[in-house]
C-alpha cells in the first residue's frame, strides 16, 4: 500500500494544499512590517512639515493684522491714547502732535525657545495699545531678522526690511517682507537668506 505511487502522489498533492509553508509566512509578515514602517516614517514627516507651514501662516496673517492696520493708519483714540479724549481722536487735544501721531504697527517676538510669543500692538507717542499675542509651539523656534517689525502708518511701508525663519523637526521654513511691505512666503529651504 505504501508502495503504490499513484497513492503517494495523491498523498502529496493533499498535504501541500492544506497551507502556507512557515517560510511563504514569514515572507509576507515581513513585507507588511515594512510597508506600515515606510507609511508611518511618510506620515510623521508629512504631519511635521504641516505643523511648521501652518505655524508660519499663522505668523503671516499676524504680520497681515499689523500691516493692514498701520495701512489704515488706526489708532486708539480712547482717552489718554493717540490724542483721543472722550469725544474721540480730535484736534482739541492738549497733546503735542508727536504724541498724536502714529508711530506704527509693531511686530515683536520675546520669550526663549521653547516658550516664544509674538506681539502684534500700535504705538502712538511711546503709548502702547491694542495688544495681540501668538504663542509659538515649544517645539518650534521663530527668528526675525529685526526685532520688533514695524509697519509703518498710511503704506509707508516696514522699517526694515526683513526675514522669518520657522524652524522645527529639521525643517525650515521661510517669510520675507520687503521694505514695501510685501509679505512672501518663501516656503522651506535648506537656509534663509
Amino acid at each position: 500500500m505504501w508502495k503504490n505511487p499513484a497513492f503517494c502522489k495523491k498523498r502529496n498533492q493533499l498535504f501541500s494544499r492544506v497551507g502556507f509553508s512557515l517560510i511563504e509566512l514569514l515572507v509576507v509578515i515581513s513585507i507588511i512590517t515594512l510597508l506600515f514602517g515606510f507609511g508611518m516614517a511618510t506620515y510623521n514627516d508629512f504631519n511635521r512639515r504641516q505643523m511648521v507651514s501652518q505655524s508660519a501662516k499663522a505668523i503671516k496673517n499676524n504680520l497681515r493684522l499689523a500691516q493692514s492696520k498701520a495701512m489704515a493708519g488706526e489708532k486708539d483714540c480712547s482717552a489718554g491714547v493717540c490724542g483721543g479724549n472722550v469725544s474721540g481722536c480730535g484736534n482739541d487735544n492738549p497733546l503735542s502732535d508727536a504724541e498724536k501721531s502714529l508711530e506704527g504697527w509693531f511686530v515683536e517676538l520675546t520669550g526663549a525657545a521653547g516658550s516664544q510669543q509674538i506681539n502684534v500692538y500700535g504705538r502712538c507717542g511711546g503709548t502702547t495699545f491694542y495688544s495681540q499675542a501668538l504663542s509659538i509651539l515649544p517645539s518650534l523656534t521663530v527668528s526675525f531678522g529685526q526685532n520688533p517689525l514695524v509697519f509703518l502708518p498710511l503704506a509707508q511701508g516696514v522699517n526694515p526690511a526683513a526675514y522669518i525663519w520657522v524652524s522645527g523637526f529639521n525643517k525650515l521654513y521661510c517669510l520675507q517682507i520687503t521694505e514695501t511691505g510685501e509679505l512672501k512666503e518663501l516656503g522651506f529651504r535648506a537656509t534663509c537668506p
